[in-house]
């Protein structure tokens, strides 16, 4: 074949014909002409798993902005760093090559998206098993749902248009809500005990109430198995239910009128006034409703913003807790208010994002999630091996390998480091195929769980030299490190991926994970060994959370 340049690649040529795309603007003249700020070829970009795309165009707000070329300098900065899905309030036009044969993994994107087949034949595959055949010239509308595209030739390229359109969400417009914010805030109408005692039972009821649909709208998002979904809302509600319990009535009398019965009240504490949460895309029930309820019971208001793109469980639980919740000091938004006096001075912001970022001068509660290390120490017994093995694998591969609290590097000494492979693999053989629905067909079930690992940073991390594969699945991987590079082990891992690699010596491994984390505090430490080592361990090694010989699974949901 030969090789075509497309902007951004050397590619070998598909067979599928070149695309250009063409620019209107107007010349000092005000006479149409074909703008030449963009090259007119298009840049095709290939993907780890084959496939290539391109950027058509892409905007960033509505009305679009035209006037001194604003929305070409938008476009030109997208083609440099690639948006994702949608961009919010903007639009994104995309045209992607699929290999023969090619067969992408089933996801979901919170969009509607309008695709065109524009060569060869495209299948459209849903979750329920439906498929439909899409011919050159066929559109699809795909409204936010769970599927997959098979390129039905197995010898011809396919070529697709793709336009996602972002969907509306049922929140509270923040002009709507802000004035009975603020004013709840000043008034203290929150700080009530009975009030608080209220606003929970009343939150915990109406999730119990919804139970189901909550659940259906977890299991369409995720990849959760059944008892994930479970352990989710499980300890969802019982987030709240312990914030009740910790609520004592008479206790908080008696200290609202301590100064009246002329005792001191040295430990008070009053509300900060309004909770801005921002909350996080992993466990989405749990990081939503846990913050809120711990912000009531502290007699505070809350906002929960959930972005201009929202999923199915985001407009489920924006209706039932509007619903349940006094719209006074509770309202779910889409975007951050104007006000940015009020907003900097009786707010507090937890923003439990990937990457954090200070809207304004707000105060961020919560800082930017870091690295979770576990250390398998030679003191521990076969047993105690195998019992380590199956919790950090499990704490790995539960929850799709999204929880931020699983470990990103397990360090094992080289003694034991043999032992603790068979018996993670062992575990984890068995808990992959345990995790999968059993009431689904063989090609359903494939296509539900295949991740593939699409993710560029574990592409690079399964081809970077010393890395060996222990184990490899469509829903795992176990990955041993025998060369140290630092770059690899300092990474935060997104996927089902365990990574592995030996240590000579206790200081060994505090040299290592202090280097790796730049002698920053850790998310979490994960400490197997006897009781010595682990206390030696966790004296060197900062982390902000520490367990010896577990990862309890409260912490990963």
């Amino acid at each position: 074949m030969s090789q075509v340049t497309h902007g951004i690649h050397t590619l070998l040529d598909n067979g599928l014909p070149a695309i250009s795309r063409y620019i209107t603007d107007h010349n000092s003249e005000a006479k149409a002409v074909f703008s030449t700020h963009i090259e007119e070829r298009l840049p095709w970009q290939e993907l780890p798993d084959g496939a290539r795309f391109c950027l058509g165009y892409a905007t960033e707000k509505f009305p679009v902005q035209l006037s001194q070329q604003e929305d070409l300098h938008v476009y030109q900065r997208y083609l440099e760093n690639k948006p994702g899905i949608t961009i919010p309030g903007g639009t994104v036009l995309r045209l992607v090559d699929m290999m023969p044969g090619a067969l992408s993994p089933m996801h979901r994107t919170v969009s509607l998206d309008y695709g065109v087949v524009l060569e060869g034949e495209v299948e459209l595959v849903l979750d329920s098993g439906e498929v439909r055949l899409l011919k050159r010239g066929d559109v699809a509308i795909q409204r936010g749902t769970n599927h997959a595209w098979r390129n039905a030739s197995d010898t011809q390229w396919a070529r697709m248009f793709s336009l996602p359109v972002e969907p509306t969400i049922f929140v509270q417009k923040m002009g709507d809500s802000f004035h009975q914010i603020r004013a709840a805030v000043i008034e203290g109408r929150a700080q009530s005990p009975r009030y608080i005692q209220r606003q929970l039972t009343l939150l915990h009821d109406a999730l119990l109430k919804h139970q189901k649909a909550i659940r259906t709208a977890i299991k369409r998002q995720t990849n959760y198995t059944s008892a994930e979904i479970d352990a989710e809302i499980y300890l969802t509600l019982d987030a709240i239910k312990h914030d009740y319990e910790s609520f004592d009535f008479s206790k908080v009398v008696q200290e609202e009128y301590s100064l009246a019965q002329l005792k001191d009240y040295p430990s008070r504490r009053v509300a900060v006034g309004c909770i801005y949460v921002i909350p996080s895309e992993h466990s989405r029930l749990y990081s939503i409703v846990q913050t809120v309820s711990a912000a009531i019971t502290a007699g505070n208001c809350v906002v929960v913003e959930l972005g201009k793109s929202a999923s199915d469980l985001d407009s489920l639980l924006a209706k039932v807790l509007a619903g349940a919740l006094d719209g006074e000091t509770f309202a779910m938004v889409a975007g951050k208010p104007d006000d940015q006096d009020f907003f900097t001075q009786h707010c507090v912001v937890v923003d439990a994002r990937k990457n954090p970022q200070t809207p304004g001068s707000a105060h961020i509660l919560l800082a930017k999630p870091s690295r979770c290390i576990a250390v398998v120490d030679r003191t521990v017994s076969s047993a105690d091996i195998a019992h380590a093995a199956r919790e950090i694998a499990r704490a790995r591969f539960s929850f799709d390998g999204k929880s931020p609290y699983a470990p990103d590097l397990v360090l094992v000494n080289e003694f034991v480091l043999q032992e603790f492979c068979r018996a993670a693999v062992q575990y984890t053989t068995t808990l992959l195929t345990r995790g999968v629905e059993p009431d689904l067909d063989d090609d359903r079930r494939a296509m539900r769980t295949a991740i593939d690992f699409v993710d560029p940073a574990v592409m690079e991390l399964q081809r970077a030299p010393g890395v060996s594969t222990v184990l490899s699945g469509s829903r795992g991987k176990i990955l041993c490190m025998q060369k140290r590079d630092e770059s690899l082990m300092s990474r935060k891992v997104t996927s089902p991926v365990l990574v592995i690699h030996s240590i000579r010596s206790l200081d060994d491994a505090i040299d290592l994970i202090n280097s790796c984390n730049r002698n920053e505090r850790h998310q979490a430490a994960y400490f197997f060994a006897n009781a010595v080592t682990a206390k030696y361990l966790g004296q060197f090694i900062p982390s902000r959370l520490s367990y010896t010989n577990c990862i309890p699974i409260a912490l990963l949901g």
